[in-house]
């Protein structure tokens, strides 16, 4: 009768801690937006941690298999709005879909638990293997980096410590203070309290008084398309073309930008289908690139021009040599002379003679009065006329 009474308690003890374990991972997602109660996630953390310390392999695989589920349930709630309510797709089948997704990728977090079972001290090494199973879904299946810890603490003290170690250190930063707090009741924890004080407190402190980023002149220019597409149409096949027609359009404005970004699904077709369409975005943008390289040289050559007539006190300014030819340099350079009352000369474009040919030129007609140099005599990138 007491063997069985046992029974029954530890029944209902690993019942306990598998609703634990779906409760964890079910209120994980509220440290994130649009919630934002970013100490949710290390309430999440310490409650798991409760769940899967005990010494039965089976139910540490399966509590770790349990929190994922609820954590992917409650926490991928927004592909199912994707799906039914913009999707267009019936509400049963989509609940399937997401269903599925939920309880297949969980799965992934068995690595977790092979990890946790075959470690010497598995809450020393829990921090540790979050971050690795964080690592291996951002790029598992191409990656799916949703609910990583450390996005959670963007207003959290911890924030401080983002230029130094990113969001993979920001994730064990949460794992070691929730492993800090769950080991409290140790006899070791005033050595943890410090420890929560230094990473919390001190540090926090000071890495948040420092100045990571530095300031250059370099200047980065950035344009987000946003197309504003009717979700209820976007994924329809006859969609398609006006859709790329219309981002193709908002583009053509901002060619000329370090960096053009589109959204993750602005083209609505498979890859294979729009093999053509990137790689005449791909030449298009190589074509942006050489004109943003001339621009720059020809903008480098007018400043020193015109800061050369200011240096000689002269408003009178001659374009000569090949580079002379250059509609952009020619555009720049009496755009700048009218704006700023300047004469400039521009040769016709036949006049504007390479100077590579001039020097071949002048070397033939003193080779052709019997005057050579040593092959051995060395090359100068200036020279001073009348000095040989």
């Amino acid at each position: 009768m007491i063997g069985f009474s046992r029974e029954i308690v530890s029944k209902g003890g690993s019942t306990i801690r598998h609703l634990s374990a779906l409760l964890a991972g079910a209120s994980y997602p509220l440290a994130f937006s649009p919630f934002g109660l970013w100490w949710m996630g290390l309430i999440s953390f310490i409650v798991f941690l409760y769940s899967v310390d005990v010494s039965s392999k089976r139910d540490i695989f399966i509590r770790y298999y349990i929190f994922a589920v609820g954590m992917y349930g409650t926490g991928v709630s927004w592909i199912f709005v994707s799906i039914n309510e913009f999707g267009g797709v019936p509400l049963l089948v989509a609940g399937g879909l997401i269903s599925a997704f939920v309880l297949s990728y969980s799965l992934t977090s068995l690595i977790g638990a092979f990890l946790h079972v075959n470690v010497r001290d598995w809450l020393v090494a829990f921090p540790a293997i979050w971050v690795i199973l964080e690592w291996f879904r951002s790029w598992f299946l191409t990656g799916f980096p949703w609910l990583f810890a450390g996005y959670s603490h963007l207003d959290s003290p911890l924030s401080s410590y983002i230029p130094l170690v990113g969001v993979y250190g920001l994730s064990l930063f949460t794992a070691v203070t929730a492993v800090l707090i769950y080991k409290l009741r140790s006899p070791k924890w005033p050595l943890n309290v410090l420890t929560l004080g230094l990473l919390w407190g001190g540090g926090a402190f000071i890495a948040g008084s420092v100045n990571w980023i530095s300031p250059t002149k370099n200047v980065v220019t950035v344009s987000a398309i946003q197309g504003n597409i009717d979700q209820h149409t976007k994924w329809l096949p006859s969609s398609a073309q006006t859709i790329t027609k219309t981002y193709l359009g908002m583009t053509e404005k901002e060619w000329g930008r370090d960096i053009i970004v589109w959204p993750e699904a602005a083209i609505t077709v498979f890859r294979q289908d729009a093999n053509r369409l990137l790689k005449e975005l791909d030449e298009q943008g190589l074509k942006d690139f050489c004109a943003s390289f001339q621009n720059a040289i020809v903008e480098n050559l007018i400043r020193k021009a015109f800061r050369a007539c200011m240096k000689m006190n002269t408003k009178e300014l001659a374009l000569v040599g090949g580079v002379a030819a250059n509609s952009r340099l020619r555009e720049r350079a009496l755009t700048r002379a009218k704006r700023e009352n300047y004469k400039v000369y521009l040769p016709s474009r036949k006049n504007c003679t390479d100077n590579a040919a001039m020097i071949a030129h002048a070397g033939r007609l003193r080779l052709l009065k019997g005057e050579r140099h040593e092959l051995s005599r060395s090359a100068r990138s200036q020279w001073t006329p009348g000095v040989e």
